[in-house]
C-alpha cells in the first residue's frame, strides 16, 4: 500500500515567526480595545449617579473622577482599569473618614461660591505650602463659633471677586462650616460594573480580533 504523509508544511509554507506577531498584534489590539470597553461601563455608572447629584459642588467632584478612569498600557497581554491616585474616586467607592492633614479643622464649603473662591485660592507664601489655603483667601474671612457648638468661616466684609471665582461676596455671608472630621458614605461605581464590564470588554476582544484578522487576509 502507497502512503503519503499530509503536514501543513507540504501544503502551504508558513512563517512562524510572521504568524506569532500576527497573533501578538491582534492580541495586544484586542486586550486594549477590551480595557478601553471597560472604561467606557465604569463611566456609564458612574454618569449615572452624576446625573442624580442633587448639588453643582457634588457633579463638579464626581466629574473629576469621571475624567480620572482610564487604563494602563497593555504589557504582556494585559490592561489595568483604574482611578489613578485620586482620594475621592476611593472615598466614593469604599467609604471613609476624612481627617485635615495640615490644619486642625477642615474647612466644608457651603455653597458654590465658596467652592470656587477655595478652588481659586492660589498659595504666595512658601512658609505656608499647603494648597488652596484658606489663610490666604482673597476675601477676607473671619471665623464664628454658634451656642450650639458649630463653627463658621464667614466673609468679613462686603468684597467683589475677580470673575470665576464667586462673584460678589457679602459681609456675614456664610461661606465655610469647620469639622474635625467629615465622614463619607460608600457610593460604588467599580464594584457594581464587573459583570457588565467583564462581558462588554470580552465582547470587545473578540470583535477586535476579528477585524483584525479580516484587515490582514
Amino acid at each position: 500500500m502507497a502512503t503519503v504523509r499530509i503536514t501543513s508544511s507540504r501544503i502551504v509554507k508558513i512563517d512562524r515567526q510572521a504568524a506569532r506577531k500576527l497573533a501578538d498584534s491582534a492580541s495586544t489590539r484586542a486586550v486594549a480595545a477590551a480595557g478601553e470597553s471597560y472604561v467606557r461601563t465604569v463611566q456609564a455608572a458612574l454618569q449615572a449617579q452624576m446625573n442624580k447629584s442633587s448639588t453643582p459642588m457634588s457633579k463638579i467632584n464626581t466629574g473629576k473622577i469621571f475624567k480620572a478612569i482610564t487604563r494602563t498600557a497593555v504589557m504582556a497581554n494585559h490592561t489595568i482599569v483604574h482611578t489613578g491616585r485620586s482620594i475621592g474616586a476611593k472615598l466614593r467607592e469604599f467609604g471613609g473618614v476624612v481627617t485635615p492633614k495640615n490644619r486642625r479643622l477642615l474647612a466644608i464649603p457651603l455653597n458654590m461660591k465658596a467652592y470656587r473662591l477655595q478652588s481659586g485660592t492660589i498659595t504666595p507664601n512658601p512658609i505656608d505650602p499647603v494648597p488652596n489655603s484658606l489663610y490666604h483667601s482673597v476675601v477676607p474671612l473671619t471665623y464664628i463659633k454658634t451656642k450650639n457648638g458649630k463653627m463658621f468661616l464667614i466673609a468679613k466684609s462686603s468684597s467683589k471677586q475677580r470673575a470665576g471665582l464667586g462673584g460678589k461676596f457679602t459681609s456675614g455671608e456664610f461661606l465655610f462650616k469647620l469639622q474635625r472630621s467629615a465622614k463619607h458614605r460608600p457610593r460604588p461605581y467599580m464594584a457594581p460594573s464587573v459583570s457588565r464590564g467583564y462581558a462588554a470588554a470580552e465582547r470587545a476582544f473578540y470583535t477586535s480580533m476579528q477585524r483584525y484578522m479580516e484587515s490582514v487576509k
